[in-house]
């Protein structure tokens, strides 16, 4: 892997503000009808899968904080199981993605699992248009209300309908769209 030498005494990881993705692996060139060989970047390779691996080693892991670092929903998917085997993971960070309610499913799973987790921050995801964001919302209600260690959940400056966010009366609301 191109993360950890010794994962297992890591404690915390902190990627935020990073973007985690390769460079272009190669570069193609393509020709024009004029006949002038122009450079064609293939699209960067996302490292999230290597990361999901380098995390699954991670046993000690307490903090994992990714914010502002483009993880999409397919990122996240690939991200999860591997967090769940972080057991002693206390702190969740993943404020300012590309997140929509497709993730919620694998972040309420995620959730679930760990036993130890006291705070999680999905703020700044969620676009307004994301029909579904509501019952993932919901969903993850009620796993903050039956979860023995969880007692912050932030969705800070989430866009979606503030009436909604309301009925949804544990989270704390600041600045909402």
């Amino acid at each position: 892997s191109a993360f950890i030498v010794n994962a297992s005494t890591l404690k915390v990881v902190r990627l935020s503000g990073m973007k985690i993705t390769s460079p272009p692996s190669q570069m193609a060139t393509h020709s024009h009808p004029a006949q002038e060989v122009v450079p064609a970047m293939s699209k960067p390779k996302s490292l999230f899968k290597e990361l999901a691996v380098a995390l699954s080693a991670m046993s000690n892991l307490e903090s994992f904080r990714l914010s502002c670092s483009d993880l999409s929903d397919d990122d996240m998917c690939e991200l999860c199981p591997a967090l769940e085997k972080c057991s002693k993971l206390k702190k969740i960070d993943l404020k300012g993605n590309r997140l929509t309610s497709k993730s919620l499913r694998a972040l309420t799973k995620l959730i679930n699992s760990l036993k130890a987790l006291e705070e999680i921050d999905i703020s700044e995801n969620f676009p307004s248009n994301d029909s579904d964001l509501l019952p993932g919302l919901e969903a993850l209600e009620e796993v903050f209300k039956r979860h023995q260690t969880l007692r912050n959940m932030h969705v800070h400056n989430t866009q979606c309908c503030i009436a909604d966010l309301i009925a949804l009366n544990f989270f704390e609301l600041s600045e909402v769209s």
